[in-house]
């Protein structure tokens, strides 16, 4: 009796363990990541050249004064010696940019 007693409370046990670690991975794979700086070097140092962008994904350095950036939507914008133009160098039409790359 006492062999059929445990094997019973085995049985009973596998899904509440599956069960646990269903929601233990669930609850990690959900977990918002966060990006940490991977350098530490106090040589270091950032500014701020232009703000107001919406999604920008990609830049191209044309010389020391001119820079291109490129916006999710599609617009490629002109930044000049740290301003950035009030109005796009051309506007890309159709770009599907509702979901990432």
């Amino acid at each position: 009796m006492t062999i059929h007693m445990s094997l019973g409370i085995t049985i009973l046990m596998i899904p509440l363990v599956l069960i646990g670690l269903s929601f233990s991975i669930f609850y990690h794979v959900t977990e918002p990541a966060i990006a940490q700086p991977s350098i530490y070097d106090s040589n270091l140092t950032t500014d701020l050249i232009v703000d107001g962008l919406a999604s920008p994904t990609s830049i191209a350095f044309l010389d020391s004064n001119n820079i291109l950036l490129l916006e999710k939507e599609g617009s490629v914008r002109l930044i000049s010696n740290g301003q950035m133009q009030p109005e796009p160098v051309i506007q890309l039409q159709g770009v599907q940019s509702n979901n990432e790359r």
